[in-house]
């Protein structure tokens, strides 16, 4: 298998198009409507329990994000629209690559492999068990619900502590469009066309094109994307219709360094300053992905409906890019690990399920299937072996210097083959689920999904340069399965008030990336999760204000962990983490104080550490490390947004500030640094003319007052980089509707 240090690498991970297209087109009454960032509860959500029903009635914690408010605080990247969301943490570090979430303190092990990501419905994982956000079609979504807590009972593999259920835009009953052109800082353009048509008494089509480019505020940061979207709805029956969508995204983006963070938090200057970009040479991400999806619903009856869907995907990816190997003050350097990783994954998923609803019941049930073939290849380059000058072990190490940015020691690098994998996955489910009304006002819902999972590499040899085999090829597999239940109850007192108790289990096969799986312990077992929430929904003073509060306790346990084994890399099941938690999520209308005024605030507070977690980092060393008792790295205690819109509708505008803040976090796992907490500033501006509504235009300002903040990262060591937040960014978008 091949070699690894003893720290983790950094997840390879990519991106795709995205751009800030509309679906929803503008209204063509004079004034701007400006959509509240957290919905009214009356609005009907579907991802929680896969039933339709409204806010107040879901035994759950559910944030619904639309479309028009990521339009009106000009939200450029996937993950951007979920900063205010109670439970969620956002991690964006490089440039528009990689966008890290956490929700409910439960860390990554990888890359995003604790929460699941659904478009429509269906899993968007990769064949490592983790979520690449960036594989959705961001200008094709509509809106996002957030579902915090394990979602496993209902879609199984990766919802350990809740879902980012996507949905992607509906087709109209009329003719409409809407063409947008978007400019803000560096260079950043972006037009987009939406249209939709009835092409039919039956047959409705929705198209979506884009295009975007920008240089980046960073250094070699360039980025470009091109996509398409289709979706087209056929009624082919009075009781039978189809829904036909597929995607299409080109994209390319360069990717950024850290900047050197000293243990106490201070950053090492570098030439070029916080802009300056000092990653390997030609460090960049490219992704072309489509996918094609066909939905079929079927009334049998008045209480019985089927649902049918196919979906398949294609990735083809490529990462090249360096891996932080730490810095040397003295001789000012930064050392890399050089990487290029060239990933192809296709995709096929299959399910069916069936809703039979009577006066008091309402009982699923379904069975889905995912098959995923791919393929991973990487390559090594840098300085490899042992240096008696130094006594140094140099794993493929670039040395380049932050001062004048020349490479040192490029004479002595070798590329080396050390990934040739080709690998099979297989998940088949079944679940059950029924929502049973007790009384009137008492709604109980039970259900259990039963997953089978496996995975099948075939390792190719691994090579040097020269072409020499160092190691042989060689194959794994392993399998396993996992049963994972959930229990809730509603109590509706008014029409406007509820609460709930919610249990519920998620699970991660803990198979790990597929370089880490060559040397698997067939006996792991998948890390298991369980929730207990309380929660109550209200809307008060005639919908004025509306507030959802919930307090939760999530238990997660047999946590996979990678140890280094000499050079080698082997995976164990070690530890358990708890996290405890409030979240509130508020909404105002404040038309008695002012005319057009309305406002929204959230709070989360996060306490989440580690209730057992002492392992061996490096058998070849004996070097033991214990993170019992200590807090999750990255995840702030507090969290709060808030925010105010004022619409001033004789003069076709509308005005919006808000505030979001994080506090501190622990950046290394001992705990030794906590630091970060920084608050960003925000403002946008939209007009509309009264004489010509169907024209757009906004403005908005990120960062308002050019606040300096820096997001920090460490091992479970010591901190080890920073990566500088983005600076005062402005944006203007003009829409046509016709």
């Amino acid at each position: 298998m091949n070699l690894r240090l003893s720290r983790l690498v950094p997840s390879l991970a990519f991106t795709t198009s995205f751009a800030i297209a509309q679906v929803q087109l503008p209204p063509a009454e004079p004034g701007v409507k400006i959509a509240d960032p957290f919905v009214k509860l009356d609005t009907l959500v579907v991802s929680a329990t896969r039933t339709e029903k409204p806010l107040i009635e879901v035994p759950a914690s559910v944030s619904v994000v639309s479309l028009k408010d990521r339009e009106n605080k000009g939200l450029l990247r996937i993950g951007e629209e979920l900063v205010g969301v109670p439970g969620v943490t956002l991690r964006q570090e490089q440039s528009g690559v990689e966008a890290a979430l956490v929700i409910r303190g439960a860390p990554e092990r990888h890359l995003n492999d604790t929460f699941l990501l659904l478009l429509d419905g269906v899993p968007f994982v990769t064949p490592d068990d983790e979520v690449l956000l960036e594989s959705v079609p961001y200008g094709a979504v509509d809106r996002v619900e957030v579902v915090r807590g394990p979602v496993s009972a209902l879609y199984g593999r990766g919802g350990v502590s809740g879902a980012v259920a996507y949905s992607t835009r509906e087709v109209g009953d009329q003719a409409a469009g809407e063409l947008t052109l978007s400019y803000g800082s560096n260079n950043y353009f972006a037009p987009s066309l939406v249209y939709g048509t009835p092409v039919s008494d039956t047959n409705r089509l929705l198209v979506r094109l884009g295009h975007e480019r920008g240089d980046g505020w960073r250094d070699r940061t360039a980025r470009r994307s091109s996509s398409a979207f289709l979706k087209d709805v056929w009624q082919v029956t009075p009781k039978l219709e189809l829904t036909l969508s597929g995607s299409y995204s080109d994209t390319e983006q360069q990717i950024a360094s850290h900047l050197p963070l000293r243990a106490d938090g201070s950053i090492v200057a570098v030439t070029g300053g916080r802009e300056a970009n000092t990653n390997i040479d030609d460090a960049r991400s490219e992704r072309t992905l489509w996918f094609g999806t066909a939905r079929a619903k079927l009334a049998v009856s008045d209480a019985v409906e089927a649902t049918f869907t196919l979906h398949h995907r294609d990735n083809d990816s490529l990462y090249n890019g360096g891996f932080n190997e730490g810095f040397d003050e003295v001789a000012e350097t930064i050392r890399w690990n050089g990487f290029r990783g060239d990933g192809s994954d296709q995709t096929t998923f299959a399910e069916a399920q069936v809703s039979w609803k009577t006066a008091r019941n309402h009982l699923l049930v379904g069975a889905n299937h995912e098959w995923i073939a791919s393929q991973d290849r990487e390559t090594w380059t840098g300085q490899y072996g042992f240096d008696f000058a130094t006594f140094d072990f140099y794993f493929y190490n670039q040395f380049r210097s932050y001062r004048t940015g020349a490479l040192l020691n490029k004479a002595d690098w070798i590329q080396d083959r050390l990934l040739d994998a080709d690998t099979d996955v297989k998940v088949g489910a079944l679940f059950v689920q029924d929502e049973f009304k007790a009384t009137d006002r008492l709604t109980l819902t039970v259900g259990a999904r039963l997953d089978r999972f496996e995975r099948d590499v075939a390792f190719g040899p691994t090579t040097e340069e020269n072409g020499t085999v160092t190691l042989p090829g060689s194959r794994k597999a392993d399998s396993d399965d996992n049963l994972s239940p959930k229990f809730s109850a509603l109590y509706q007192w008014t029409p406007q008030l509820s609460t709930y108790f919610a249990y519920g289990e998620g699970f991660s096969p803990a198979f790990g990336p597929v370089w880490s799986f060559g040397g698997r312990d067939t006996t792991l077992k998948p890390e298991t999760a369980r929730n207990f929430e309380v929660g109550v929904k209200g809307e008060f003073f005639d919908r004025a204000l509306g507030l959802t509060a919930t307090v939760y306790r999530l238990e997660r346990q047999d946590l996979l962990q990678y140890v280094a084994d000499g050079v080698a890399t082997k995976t164990i099941n070690a530890g358990k983490q708890r996290a405890e938690g409030l979240e509130l999520q508020a909404r105002f209308d404040l038309r008695a104080v002012a005319e057009g005024l309305s406002g929204f605030a959230s709070y989360t507070y996060t306490d989440a550490k580690w209730i057992k977690n002492r392992f061996i980092v490096d058998e070849f060393t004996g070097e033991e490390i214990d993170l019992s008792g200590k807090s999750v790295v990255r995840v702030p205690k507090h969290q709060f947004s808030f925010g105010l819109t004022k619409n001033l509708p004789a003069a076709g505008l509308a005005l919006s500030a808000w505030y979001d803040y994080v506090g501190d976090y622990p950046v290394d796992g001992l705990n030794q640094l906590v630091d970060g907490a920084h608050g960003l500033a925000n403002i946008s501006l939209t007009w509309r003319p009264k004489q010509a509504s169907q024209w757009e235009w906004s403005v908005v300002v990120r960062n308002a007052f050019d606040k300096e903040y820096n997001l920090l990262r460490g091992t479970s060591r010591e901190p080890v980089e920073a990566y500088p937040g983005a600076p005062r960014q402005f944006l203007t978008t003009l829409r046509y509707a016709f």
